[in-house]
């Protein structure tokens, strides 16, 4: 059965498409009109203090191909010029939403952009960071072909010219999809929630939000949304450019930031969630991988007191889950990385 009508959203307007009649009209003063026609995608950005790139991110964002979109900006208690940027914007594009709250970190922003999402797909995009055209285009072909709960897709960093395709890191069929079982020592790669589209109604059925109060908030989510995912699809192109020249972001702060020792909590959660859901046993050697990779990682990056209290935190964690510690031991690699904490505390 054919539908009476279709409606998409444009920067200006509603229209709604009759058999052989186009209707546009204004939705500004009609609030229950947007929560009634529900765009394709809401995509949901988190605004912190990033007035030098918001711009790029916003106009990136406002140019995509595919029109019928809501934009769901949260300025997380912004103090330069961000929410007059955004007010300007707004004025412009009916199709943007904002959410103004005092600062509480990047988790509750996501979560609250996902609390006011209407559309069928999610989309995150990190405000300092910005898309090419047809993102949103091809994620939402993409994902809607293969009925996916989870569509990957490729990125670029901003000081690289190559191509972060999850082809590559997968090691897939390129039109292929997968469940966490078959990259189950791959699922603690690639975290990041930006490189991925999710189907908004997956993410309601499971209650995936981000903890609030950390940083290194993707890994948990990542895994979660991974393990419950009936169907994961990916598109290998790079479509997405991530800004690694921004000094202030997380991923640049300081290494005697105590923002740091969250990665240990993220690994806690992560760890909890698998036994809890009976899958520590059979992923354990992939998890102590994983705990390398992330906690090396920071302890290269942390210095003086942070860094020691790193690695006397980790060892603690350790000789509460013994578990763990034991398939430390008995892997050469493993046990180098187990060595090296001890002589770092």
């Amino acid at each position: 059965m054919k539908s009476l009508f279709s409606a998409y959203y444009t920067p200006k307007s509603l229209k709604l498409v009759f058999p052989g009649i186009k209707i546009s009209f204004s939705f500004g003063h009609i609030p229950w009109i947007k929560r009634l026609i529900k765009p394709d995608v809401s995509i949901i950005v988190p605004v912190y203090n990033v007035e030098n790139y918001l711009r790029q991110c916003m106009d990136s964002i406002i140019g995509q191909t595919h029109t019928n979109i809501e934009i769901i900006c949260i300025n997380d208690g912004s103090t330069d010029h961000c929410g007059a940027v955004l007010d300007q914007y707004a004025s412009q594009d009916r199709r943007i939403t904002i959410i103004t709250q005092p600062n509480r970190g990047l988790s509750a922003a996501r979560n609250a952009g996902l609390k006011r999402a209407n559309g069928k797909y999610i989309l995150f995009v990190d405000s300092d960071d910005w898309l090419h055209p047809q993102t949103v285009a091809e994620l939402y072909r993409q994902i809607s072909k293969f009925a996916a709960d989870i569509c990957v897709y490729g990125f670029r960093c901003s000081h690289e010219n190559k191509s972060n395709l999850p082809l590559n890191y997968y090691g897939l069929l390129p039109d292929s999809t997968f469940t966490y079982e078959q990259i189950s020592e791959k699922i603690f790669g690639w975290v990041s929630v930006w490189s991925k589209m999710y189907r908004r109604r997956f993410i309601c059925r499971h209650n995936l939000t981000f903890p609030e109060g950390l940083i290194f908030e993707d890994v948990i989510f990542h895994v979660r949304s991974f393990v419950y995912a009936s169907k994961i699809c990916q598109l290998n192109r790079s479509l997405y450019y991530y800004r690694t020249d921004n000094q202030t972001s997380i991923m640049n702060s300081s290494a005697t930031d105590n923002r740091l020792l969250d990665i240990l909590q993220s690994v806690d959660m992560v760890y909890s969630f698998l036994k809890d859901a009976n899958k520590i046993t059979a992923m354990k050697t992939q998890f102590c991988l994983f705990m390398m990779w992330h906690l090396s990682s920071h302890l290269q990056r942390a210095a003086g007191p942070i860094k020691n209290r790193l690695a006397a935190e980790t060892l603690a964690w350790l000789s509460r889950h013994d578990d763990i510690r034991q398939t430390m031991i008995a892997d050469p690699i493993l046990q180098n990385f187990y060595t090296r904490l001890q002589l770092k505390n």
